[in-house]
């Protein structure tokens, strides 16, 4: 306790590009946590990075050596960060991974994204599936386990036994900044990366899970009805963009796939609003994030009726089964072919996108953090 307050420190040495992921994540949480100041919990940000988008009134304690890295089962610089946590008091400890620290003396929360190689163990080598269930193993002996779905929630208590009154699911939320872009806004990233007049996007990695490569076989038969219609992928290429690549190829779809790299976050919201339709196949999806971005762009989108993704988007997109070709196409067709529909379907994604705030997502963490502090 400091002045009457419980002392809460949040580990963001995870964070490596607040862009993307975690990174987002643990920003946007700390600034709206700073906004909130709730006056009976003082939260510190543990590490040593130099976030001058962080609140000001969300103090870093800075980590050196290597107690400041944060990577999977590091047990030198696990040690030594509980060594440091000696000299630095607090009544509950969040870390926002699988691979949980041993931190003596005090009350553990920790953050679970998915746990995709334990329910899809096809995708991925036999190593890292046994690494994956040993690593998540560590979330047994937490307080409490923050999930950003209700999906991965069931899948830690189905995998790792947890029982549910642990598990805490709170859902992400989305940017102000992604919104209907103006139309001078829409020219300004069509001009710059030469978007074609009508195109379906991706916007992600290119990992098994993803489906893009599915994604391409479908632009293949919608193109048999609208030659017009091209696909953009948008995203750092990654060493699973081979295969994609090769769909490409076999498709003849080499004029017709796009691949744009990765779109700053300024430019974002106006590709997202220049689409004619996003698609995001995936076969899982601990959240979705990018599917919640498309809708608050006011962008039709079609997506897969797994996972996380149908409570995510709620009635306000179309779902398909991802392995089905067939029903992917004709989704993406209803959507280029009727102009009220997709304009009905963008309406929708706008309402359900602004159901999701990181002010919301503050105030559940706050929450998590007092009922564990109870206890």
């Amino acid at each position: 306790m400091t002045g009457g307050r419980a002392a809460v420190q949040l580990d963001v040495r995870i964070v490596r590009d607040p862009a993307t992921g975690v990174g987002r994540y643990l920003v946007r949480l700390l600034d709206e946590i700073g906004g909130l100041a709730p006056a009976d919990l003082t939260v510190t940000a543990v590490g040593r990075l130099d976030q001058t988008s962080l609140s000001a009134a969300v103090p870093m304690w800075r980590l050196a050596g290597r107690a400041g890295r944060s990577t999977p089962l590091g047990l030198v610089q696990q040690l030594v960060l509980r060594q440091a946590l000696r000299h630095q008091p607090c009544d509950l400890y969040h870390y926002p991974n699988l691979d949980v620290p041993p931190v003596a003396s005090r009350k553990v929360v920790a953050t679970c994204y998915d746990l995709e190689p334990l329910r899809h163990p096809e995708l991925f080598s036999r190593k890292i599936v046994l690494f994956y269930r040993l690593l998540a193993r560590r979330l047994r002996h937490v307080d409490r386990v923050i999930t950003i779905s209700e999906s991965t929630a069931r899948d830690v208590h189905e995998f790792l036994g947890i029982p549910r009154e642990r598990i805490t699911p709170v859902h992400l939320g989305v940017d102000p900044r992604f919104s209907p872009a103006s139309v001078a806004e829409r020219r300004r990233v069509i001009d710059r990366y030469g978007l074609p007049p009508r195109f379906v996007l991706y916007v992600g990695n290119t990992m098994p899970h993803k489906n893009v490569g599915r994604l391409v076989e479908a632009l293949s038969q919608v193109r048999r009805s609208h030659p017009d219609v091209a696909l953009v992928l948008g995203g750092a290429p990654d060493k699973h963009r081979v295969a994609v690549e090769e769909a490409v190829s076999r498709f003849g779809l080499s004029t017709a796939v796009r691949f744009i790299g990765k779109v700053p976050e300024d430019d974002l919201p106006g590709v997202l609003s220049s689409a004619t339709a996003f698609a995001f196949p995936s076969l899982y999806e601990g959240f979705g994030l990018p599917v919640l971005e498309a809708m608050a762009c006011g962008t039709p989108v079609v997506t897969s009726n797994r996972s996380s993704l149908p409570e995510v988007v709620g009635g306000a997109a179309l779902m398909v089964e991802p392995t089905d070709i067939e029903a992917l196409t004709t989704a993406l067709c209803a959507v280029i072919d009727d102009a009220s529909h997709a304009a009905s379907l963008g309406a929708r994604g706008v309402a359900r996108a602004a159901q999701f705030t990181w002010r919301r997502c503050a105030e559940a963490h706050l929450q998590v953090y007092r009922e564990v502090l109870a206890t």
